[in-house]
């Protein structure tokens, strides 16, 4: 049931621009708020999975500034290159997973809002579960590894702008 309502939310999702990490809640209670009360809210409560451990939230003050320094840097700066690009995009959604704010739902929403981004700055990139990169992705988000996910992020990234 759950899997059904957000992919349709999904499919339309209003065209938030990516501008800071605030724009993950936007996306998150957009995707979630006919299953959860509390959609589009960070967590209070501390998350493991299996044997991650992700940010505690008492640290997430300290993690937004340095987050949406990320994507301010992705917005603003000319990438040379699809290969640098994807460097620092894996790196963020890296550390978006490991901020892990939300009780539910992280996967999906950190995927939307990442290739949103890639968009914003003339890409296309599919990270969803029925693409050649997701067992990729996944690997790495289970072993926190940002090499591996720039990997990810470059096999399922295309130029589109001019």
């Amino acid at each position: 049931m759950e899997y059904r309502i957000t992919k349709l939310k999904y499919r339309t999702l209003p065209n938030y621009s990516i501008t800071n990490i605030d724009v993950l809640k936007k996306i998150h209670a957009w995707l979630f708020s006919d299953l959860y009360p509390w959609a589009g809210q960070y967590r209070t409560v501390n998350l493991s999975k299996g044997s991650t451990n992700f940010m505690p939230y008492q640290l997430f003050h300290e993690a937004i500034p340095y987050l949406n320094q990320q994507i301010d840097n992705l917005n603003t700066t000319n990438y040379p290159s699809k290969t640098l690009f994807a460097t620092d995009l894996g790196q963020l959604l890296t550390d978006i997973n490991h901020f892990h704010p939300f009780r539910e739902g992280n996967g999906r929403t950190q995927r939307l809002f990442i290739t949103r981004l890639a968009d914003q700055n003339g890409f296309e990139m599919h990270l969803a579960r029925n693409s050649p990169t997701y067992d990729l992705y996944m690997q790495a988000s289970i072993r926190d590894s940002a090499d591996l996910m720039t990997k990810a992020v470059l096999k399922s990234l295309k130029i589109t702008r001019a």
